[in-house]
C-alpha cells in the first residue's frame, strides 16, 4: 500500500470527506487532492506530515512505512501492554526466588495472602490438585 492509499485510508476511516478534512486541518483542498492523486507524483511535506498526525490522529511512521500501529492509542495500548508483560514476568521471578530460600512457615503465610487477596488462587491450586 503506498502513502496516498494510507492517507485515503485514514481519512475515510475518520468519515470525512476531502472537503471536510481540508477545511478542518486548513490545508488546501487541491494539495489535499495532489497527495492523493495516482497521476500526480507530490509527497507530502513536514507540515502536512504534522497536520495528518495531528488531526487523524495517526502514526507519521505509519503513513510513510506502513509499518507499526496506524493510530497512537494502539502504539500506547502496546507499550502499556509490555510494561505489564514484564511487571508479571519480575514478580514471579520474585517469588520463585522466594519460593526456594523461604522456609515452610514463611511459604505457608504466602499462601494464605494469596488466598485471601486473589479467591481465584484457591480455585487454581484445587485444579492443580495441591
Amino acid at each position: 500500500m503506498s502513502i496516498e492509499q494510507r492517507l485515503r485510508q485514514a481519512i475515510l476511516l475518520k468519515n470525512k470527506t476531502l472537503k471536510e478534512f481540508a477545511s478542518e486541518s486548513g490545508m488546501p483542498y487541491t494539495t489535499l487532492q495532489q497527495y492523493l492523486s495516482d497521476k500526480i507524483d507530490r509527497k507530502p511535506n513536514a507540515d502536512a506530515l504534522i497536520k495528518f498526525e495531528t488531526y487523524l490522529s495517526i502514526s507519521i511512521d505509519w503513513l510513510l512505512t506502513g509499518k507499526g500501529p496506524m493510530y497512537h492509542g494502539e502504539i500506547q495500548e502496546q507499550k502499556a501492554e509490555y510494561k505489564k508483560k514484564d511487571e508479571v514476568e519480575q514478580v514471579i521471578g520474585w517469588l520463585k526466588d522466594w519460593q526456594n530460600w523461604a522456609d515452610e512457615r514463611k511459604r505457608h503465610w504466602l499462601g494464605v495472602q494469596m488466598e485471601r487477596t486473589f479467591p481465584e488462587y484457591r480455585e487454581w491450586l484445587d485444579k492443580q490438585g495441591l
